[in-house]
């Protein structure tokens, strides 16, 4: 059995902030979602590409374990809507396939849709616009963390411009019932572009993740991936919901 960390992804390229927890059980995962999804427009920037999270974790005694890895394949069209189908990795090493979930957001129509192509079923969130944030909670003096930032230049990702950003929150002692300051990097690279993220990477004591865009095509995708397949039950959802992927 295995328990996939939380992979929280930017709205800045998905039009949407959700969340997917997977749990391994021999050739079978159970994807758990959590979405609250936002009703956003990305239009007239096409592309399709695959988006690799590598993650590893790291041991007191400073052990660095790769963790399976996630690869997003990802298709926008000039109507913002996206098509991602999430494949990720076997726990054990060495061990063959994997598990493939795919995902739809069609701002068009106003729905997030979740795949589950083992019972022919569709789940379809309704999209809306999150309440705005209320006022920033002011955290005691004690537990607040200092934040710095820094600009890392611009540079190519795989034929595209992007624009780079180095973020070092610096957290105090007491500030996570911890005995010792410690510090979370954040580098971004931001493509204007594509409206989005195409690489990134987060490091702390315990983990050390970078995900990267791959595989850059700006043509228009084909069309009818952007739509539930005919033939799908459609199941409406709020909240949370799981749905089964057999390996492939």
């Amino acid at each position: 059995m295995r328990l996939a960390v939380v992979c929280l992804l930017s709205s800045a390229a998905f039009g949407q902030l959700r969340s997917i927890q997977t749990e391994q059980h021999g050739d079978v995962m159970t994807a758990t979602i959590t979405a609250k999804v936002q009703r956003t427009f990305t239009k007239g920037s096409p592309f399709s590409g695959d988006m690799v999270v590598e993650r590893v974790q790291i041991m007191g005694d400073g052990t660095r374990i790769a963790r399976p890895r996630r690869i997003y394949k990802m298709r926008r069209d000039s109507q913002g809507r996206t098509r991602t189908e999430i494949w990720e990795a076997p726990y054990q090493p060495g061990e063959s396939g994997g598990f493939t979930l795919t995902e739809i957001h069609d701002p068009m129509e106003g729905f997030y849709y979740v795949l589950d192509e083992q019972n022919r079923v569709t789940h379809r969130v309704l999209l809306a616009t999150l309440p705005s944030k209320g006022p920033p909670t002011v955290a005691s003096s004690k537990a607040r963390p200092e934040r710095s930032s820094e600009s890392l230049g611009a540079m190519d990702i795989e034929g595209i411009h992007a624009e780079g950003t180095k973020t070092t929150i610096t957290f105090p002692v007491g500030a996570a019932d911890d005995d010792r300051p410690y510090i979370e990097i954040q580098e971004s690279w931001y493509s204007p572009e594509l409206k989005m993220v195409v690489r990134s990477r987060f490091s702390d004591l315990a983990r050390d993740d970078t995900t990267k865009l791959i595989n850059v095509s700006r043509a228009e995708p084909e069309g009818s991936g952007f739509k539930p397949p005919a033939g799908y039950t459609i199941v409406n959802e709020e909240g949370s919901f799981k749905v089964i992927v057999k390996r492939q």
